[in-house]
């Protein structure tokens, strides 16, 4: 066991622990000395009482336990091992490797002028560059509006794409088709659900609805004349 990391109080526990132990022990051996006794005499003979060993081997274990604790910390010294160095010897020589030159035409490479540096424009100062209308407003509801009033019947959302996708080249707003069919769809959304200008219609066939003003309802249902 390792006594040099040990605490007093972990010393003082393990003295007790082997006081404890140690009292045990001596009991257990007076006890099987009184039984070989008792047998030397049966046998006709007397002898003396036996110290085993063992028991002997235990107080001095015991004494050797009440000792100052400065006794039992051994200190280890640290063992050195001596190990011949050996000495570098001279690293070998290597000799460079000799490429062949590798002879390559010159070619002349076209001369480009340097280019000019000046300053970045002032986007104060710069003058402004026409915003395209699907940024500054979106006309894509008025649109929808438009079309309804113009053809006085109910739209499908395909046949307004369409229009939509005319109107885009039209008017050049320079629009990718999707982004555009997207626009267009939020203006729909917008119209029917929230400011419920237009009205859903199911179509009866396929998906999709048809669109048709508020106007044209007669309570739920969209009067004849409004129907294509």
């Amino acid at each position: 066991m390792d006594l040099t990391n040990l605490t007093d109080q972990e010393i003082k526990a393990l003295l007790m622990q082997y006081d404890s132990e140690t009292r045990k022990l001596s009991f257990q051996m007076q006890i099987i000395q009184g039984t070989i006794q008792k047998l030397h005499e049966r046998l006709g003979g007397i002898s003396m009482p036996i110290v085993s060993s063992f028991v002997q081997q235990t107080f001095n274990d015991q004494a050797i336990s009440k000792a100052p604790k400065e006794e039992l910390t051994e200190k280890k010294q640290p063992i050195l091992e001596t190990r011949e160095k050996k000495k570098p010897g001279p690293k070998p020589k290597i000799k460079p490797e000799i490429k062949p030159e590798i002879v390559v035409d010159s070619v002349e490479k076209p001369y480009n002028e340097p280019k000019k540096r000046g300053r970045r424009p002032n986007p104060k100062t710069a003058p402004e560059r026409e915003k395209r209308v699907y940024t500054k407003d979106n006309p894509w509801p008025d649109f929808v509006l438009e079309q309804l009033n113009k053809y006085n019947h109910v739209l499908s959302s395909a046949q307004i794409y369409d229009y939509a996708e005319e109107e885009n080249d039209v008017k050049k707003y320079y629009l990718q088709r999707s982004v555009m069919r997207d626009m267009v769809s939020r203006a729909l959304h917008q119209l029917a659900n929230n400011k419920k200008i237009i009205a859903k219609i199911p179509l009866e066939a396929g998906k999709g609805y048809n669109y048709a003003l508020m106007s044209w309802l007669d309570g739920t249902e969209l009067r004849e004349e409004f129907i294509p």
